[in-house]
This record gives C-alpha cells, sequence and structure tokens, in this order.
C-alpha cells in the first residue's frame, strides 16, 4: 500500500505556486513584465511615428495635398514643359507677316507663365542628381535661345543637352 500513500495528493504545493499566490514577484515575472513594458513602448512610439511620417506624405507642408507623382516624374514633367516655353519663345524670333521680329520682352513674356513658375520644378528636380541635370540643361537652353535673340548663336549643341532628359515624358 505503498503506493497508494505516493498517489495521493499532497498538501503541500509547489514552491512557484505558492510564490505566485502570495503575490510575490519572482524575478521571472518581473523580467517578463519589463520586457513587455519596453516592447509595449517601443510599439507605441513606431505607430505614431509612422502616423506622424503618413500625415506629412499626405499633406504637403504648405496645407495641399502633396502630388502622388513621384519626385522624377513631376521633375520630367516641369522640364518639358520648360522646354516647350522656349520653343515657343524660340518661334517669335522669325518675323511673320504682320508681326515684328521679336525682342528680349516679347521673348520673355513668351516664356510665361512655366517660366514664372520654375521655383517648383526646380525644387523637384534637386532631389536627384538626373533631376538636377535636366533642370540645369534646361536652363542654359533658355539662356541660349535668349541670346539668339540678337545674336548668331547655335542652338543645336543644347537642344542635345536637353533631349535625354525629355525622352522620359515624349513616350507618355
Amino acid at each position: 500500500m505503498p503506493d497508494e500513500a505516493s498517489d495521493a495528493p499532497s498538501d503541500v504545493p509547489d514552491a512557484s505556486v505558492a510564490t505566485q499566490i502570495s503575490g510575490r514577484r519572482t524575478p521571472e515575472r518581473r523580467g517578463r513584465t519589463v520586457v513587455s513594458a519596453v516592447f509595449l513602448l517601443f510599439s507605441t512610439m513606431f505607430i505614431v511615428w509612422c502616423t506622424v511620417d503618413i500625415a506629412i506624405g499626405v499633406f504637403a507642408s504648405d496645407g495641399e495635398m502633396a502630388s502622388s507623382a513621384p519626385p522624377e516624374a513631376a521633375c520630367a514633367t516641369g522640364v518639358q514643359s520648360l522646354a516647350t516655353a522656349v520653343e515657343r519663345a524660340l518661334a517669335l524670333r522669325t518675323p511673320a507677316p504682320g508681326r515684328p521680329a521679336a525682342t528680349l520682352s516679347t521673348f520673355d513674356e513668351a516664356l510665361a507663365p512655366e517660366w514664372n513658375e520654375s521655383g517648383p520644378i526646380e525644387a523637384r528636380c534637386a532631389t536627384s542628381s538626373r533631376g538636377a541635370r535636366a533642370y540645369a540643361a534646361v536652363s542654359r537652353f533658355r539662356t541660349g535661345a535668349r541670346e539668339a535673340m540678337h545674336h548668331d548663336v547655335e542652338l543645336a549643341p543644347l537642344r542635345q543637352e536637353v533631349a535625354p532628359y525629355l525622352v522620359a515624358t515624349a513616350s507618355n
């Protein structure tokens, strides 16, 4: 019958159960609590940071909706419009019946409205080295075209310099 005594439940509780019942915290429980608290803190900080980042991405800093186009595409579109404005202004160089030859002021007027609002295009293009080169090329094209109004300036090299940056928007 000694086996019957060993099968009977013991009146002495296990030491870990006794500690949990008495309310004392073991180092193991404290460790789990600290790790859980640190995890919760970092999770909360990450969620708040992501929420703020998304809100800034959706709403531009000036309160307007941010452009949905990537900066490279917006830059390419802007450079395309600036180059088109230069070509339009250059068309005034040749006098037509009933229209006198263009002056520098009429050339500058023909560049509007694209070149009047070139600041945001320059800012978008400044975000990448290719964009900065594209904006610089179209600016040189504009300067060369302006000089060509009264001087013999070869514009073909300037057009060729701008052309690689226009390919992406020409195919769209």
